[in-house]
């Protein structure tokens, strides 16, 4: 597995909130780390369908929250 500690934290994440997960925003340093996210997090629904959490970089964390361009 390319990145394991990511695939870690989707597992945990599933496990412990697997009905509610959509309710959850995860926030990253970059998109790629995101995109890496949601590939582990679908492995780990094997099939399910459940909608998937709010993902986010921390740019755009602060770009929403301070309401800026």
């Amino acid at each position: 597995m390319e990145n394991k500690f990511l695939y870690c934290v989707a597992r945990h994440f599933y496990q412990e909130h697997e009905s509610e997960i959509n309710k959850l925003c995860f926030v990253f340093p970059n998109r790629r780390s995101s995109i890496f996210f949601r590939k582990y997090l679908t492995q780990c629904m094997e099939g399910e369908a459940l909608f998937a959490p709010k993902m986010i970089t921390i740019n755009d964390l602060f770009l929403e929250l301070s309401g800026g361009q």
